[in-house]
């Protein structure tokens, strides 16, 4: 089972604070987070930790998915070919899930659980939007703030955790909010859930990708057990002038998730 997790930024107490100053005005973009770890049932369980669960589907759009792997990858395949075609002028995201997602349950035995997408999207007036997807219907619902899909306990706990400490992230300079925030939800999905015996099917290296001003970028995550936070990444993500505990102290994070390269953004080829 995954945890993904979809952020629209801006987010909490800034999106509130923009929202009462007219001329505000600060490009928005979409931030992805998931685990990597693969789930199989047969002959027995067993897993993998190899799993790629977030995709790239153009230059300013990317898909994360939970559920059956072979119904997402292809409609995943599908909807980047129709993507990728000039020709067509319009595209219908849902009727190409449906149309690949009635094609596997037609010709396989059963599809346990169902497939869901989250899908960041930017666009040229420097709005994004966060949308999800679920079969059967794959209707389109377009979300706000902090959002996640997969084991939806764990979900919950990282979120909870998230919005507890995300106004900690908005203060100085604007810049590298969305990368703070990324690295955030890294170190609470790798806490809450990744070093959590009780969330075995979650697990693997992290999956993380900003969908923004800059198409999509992806970020390398670096964390220290020492309390001057000298790692350079680490350094110059988080810390600020005159603190002396890490990001990984100040947020009660575990001193387990150290010098651990995030997975980059993968594309399917056709």
């Amino acid at each position: 089972m995954t945890i993904a997790i979809g952020v629209k930024y801006p987010c909490g107490r800034l999106q509130r604070a923009l929202a009462s100053l007219p001329q505000a005005h600060l490009p928005e973009a979409i931030v992805f987070v998931t685990d990597s770890r693969w789930t199989y049932s047969s002959p027995s369980v067993y897993f993998e930790d190899i799993g790629t669960k977030l995709f790239g589907l153009t230059n300013n759009a990317a898909i994360v998915y939970t559920g059956d792997v072979a119904s997402a990858e292809h409609c995943i395949s599908e909807l980047k070919r129709k993507l990728q075609n000039s020709a067509l002028r319009k595209i219908n995201v849902s009727e190409t899930f449906q149309h690949v997602y009635k094609h596997h349950l037609k010709n396989r035995s059963s599809l346990k659980h169902p497939l869901i997408f989250l899908m960041g999207v930017y666009l040229k007036t420097e709005q994004a939007n966060l949308i999800y997807f679920e079969s059967p219907a794959f209707k389109p619902v377009f979300l706000e703030g902090v959002q996640g899909i997969g084991e939806m306990v764990a979900v919950n706990e990282v979120i909870e955790k998230v919005n507890r400490h995300i106004n900690e992230l908005i203060e100085g300079n604007i810049g590298d909010h969305t990368t703070k925030l990324g690295i955030l939800i890294a170190s609470i999905v790798n806490d809450q859930a990744i070093l959590n015996p009780k969330y075995s099917t979650i697990a693997g290296p992290i999956q993380f990708a900003i969908v923004g001003k800059d198409g999509i970028t992806t970020g390398e995550l670096s964390w220290t057990k020492d309390p001057t936070g000298a790692t350079d990444i680490w350094h110059r993500a988080t810390a600020r002038k005159g603190e002396l505990t890490t990001f990984q102290r100040r947020h009660n994070l575990s001193p387990n998730f150290i010098n651990i390269k995030a997975f980059g953004l993968h594309t399917i080829i056709d």
